[in-house]
């Protein structure tokens, strides 16, 4: 990517499209965090035989 913006840009547009990959990076890890967060939430009450019950005590 670095090759490609070089030569069809000038040197000091490199550090906007880090940046940009940057925080694409950061927001594609968060979504990732998301999801494995919520399967591994239903995992874990399937296997406990819990799903749509109260996990609280009283």
């Amino acid at each position: 990517m670095g090759g490609f913006v070089t030569t069809n840009m000038e040197l000091i547009d490199i550090s906007w499209v880090g940046g940009i990959v940057a925080v694409l990076a950061a927001v594609l890890a968060l979504i990732n965090y998301g999801l494995e967060r919520v399967a591994r939430s239903s995992t874990s009450k399937e296997e406990n035989g819990q799903h749509g019950q109260y996990e609280g005590r009283l």
